[in-house]
């Protein structure tokens, strides 16, 4: 498998959804999310670039596989560190919102983890 990024920096973490047709890939400078269409796996197409923040590294998605949550913090790197988390709302294709996680008191996320709500 080769992917084609189209110079958004070095390539961190892949997730694929459930189905596994379509494949994230952060880089963390500059932060993006690299999104593929994974029809064929021996040829993944790319498809967009979604800007996130610096350090785009971890991923989670929602149940409903239709909110991406990327932490933006890579081993605390100088410029790869905003110390946020960017939300990808997947079928529009574009940002949702961003969660500031007491960066401003010298904290970044290291990893996230999402779980099931028992609300139905």
């Amino acid at each position: 498998m080769t992917l084609v990024h189209v110079n958004r920096g070095v390539l961190l973490e892949m997730l694929y959804i459930r189905k596994g047709d379509r494949l994230y890939v952060t880089t963390a400078k500059p932060g993006y999310v690299n999104i593929y269409d994974n029809t064929d796996p021996r040829h993944p197409q790319f498809l967009k670039a979604i800007p996130t923040a610096a350090g785009a590294h971890h991923m989670a998605l929602s149940s409903d596989e239709g909110y991406l949550f990327v932490q933006n913090s890579f081993l605390n790197l100088k410029g790869m560190s905003a110390g946020s988390i960017t939300v990808i709302d997947l079928v529009k294709g574009e940002v949702a919102g961003a969660v500031d996680t007491l960066k401003n008191q010298g904290f970044n996320p290291n990893c996230i983890v999402l779980l099931p709500s028992d609300q139905k």
